[in-house]
């Protein structure tokens, strides 16, 4: 194998990392021999060899596999024929790598594309203003006034329900009274739950009927606003139960009856009438002689005249 003559042209191209990283385009003289069978190219960057490439009987290769990190680059050849001898090394070409986008042979690398600057984060928008909630005023004067033998009338003033409307009172009773949860809503009476507010500072009354007599019972109330047993509701605060014990019923025994006085026995001839007085009083104006009994029997006879 002959002695190889060998040049080494370095260009620049821009790879995609917008570093300019070297495309080493090496040159030789053909080897003449006629079992020539191709070449082999040697490569170290920094020091550090690179993998061999093999070509066929060509006269230049155009390396695009240089490290984009590669500075010092060392190039040498050697020529192989159809059994495999290879030839002695060119000379080592050495070659600095210097990173240079200037244009080379007429040709431009492409500018880098511009990166857009990253918006700018959008300000945080301020925390929603959430309206304070209603508050339902309080039942300070709600109190027993009158207590019957199966009713008990309760007396309060209307409250705010926290929006400018009368609140709804919720007026529980129970016999015996053990507490707001076990106890149920009036029924009967004008105190029916719910008792519908009227007007904000208005003094009001209502009576809960159908309690039994002669017991211990208890009522408590809350005003609300909304409607009872939905999400809407809204409750003020509940006041304290009010315990009182229904009257004994006074029995009423109806004015005897008087019986009437009556005729009886009456018998008719002729000339007359006669008849039984049966009394058990003396009539009007008329008063019953010391000692005579209740019961007064006469025989009348009344005489006709013709």
């Amino acid at each position: 194998m002959k002695y190889l003559k060998l040049f080494v042209i370095i260009l620049l191209v821009l790879n995609y990392n917008t570093l300019f990283a070297a495309t080493v385009t090496v040159t030789w003289d053909a080897n003449t021999e006629p079992d020539l069978k191709g070449y082999n190219i040697y490569r170290k960057c920094d020091g550090t060899a690179l993998p061999t490439i093999t070509v066929g009987k060509v006269t230049s290769y155009r390396d695009t596999a240089i490290p984009d990190t590669c500075k010092n680059l060392d190039v040498y050849l050697t020529a192989f024929d159809l059994t495999g001898n290879e030839s002695s090394g060119s000379k080592i070409i050495s070659k600095t790598l210097v990173v240079n986008p200037s244009p080379i042979g007429g040709v431009t690398p492409p500018a880098p594309t511009p990166v857009p600057p990253a918006p700018a984060p959008l300000p945080t928008p301020p925390p929603p203003v959430v309206p304070p909630t209603p508050v339902v005023g309080v039942l300070n004067d709600f109190n027993v006034v009158t207590i019957k033998d199966t009713e008990v009338t309760v007396e309060f003033t209307d409250v705010d329900d926290g929006t400018g409307t009368p609140a709804n009172l919720d007026i529980r009773v129970g016999s015996p009274y053990v507490g707001w949860g076990v106890s149920t809503s009036a029924t009967l009476g004008t105190c029916k739950s719910p008792v519908i507010g009227v007007r904000v500072g208005q003094k009001r009354n209502c009576t809960i009927q159908g309690l039994k007599p002669d017991t211990d019972n208890g009522v408590q109330a809350v005003p609300f606003a909304g409607q009872m047993n939905t999400s809407t509701v809204r409750y003020g605060a509940l006041i304290n139960p009010i315990m009182f014990h229904t009257l004994k019923s006074v029995v009423v025994s109806p004015p005897p009856v008087q019986p009437s006085n009556a005729f009886t026995n009456v018998t008719q001839d002729a000339d007359s009438i006669t008849m039984n007085y049966s009394a058990k009083r003396c009539p009007k104006g008329i008063s019953r002689s010391s000692g005579s009994t209740r019961t007064d029997t006469r025989t009348i006879t009344l005489t006709c005249v013709k």
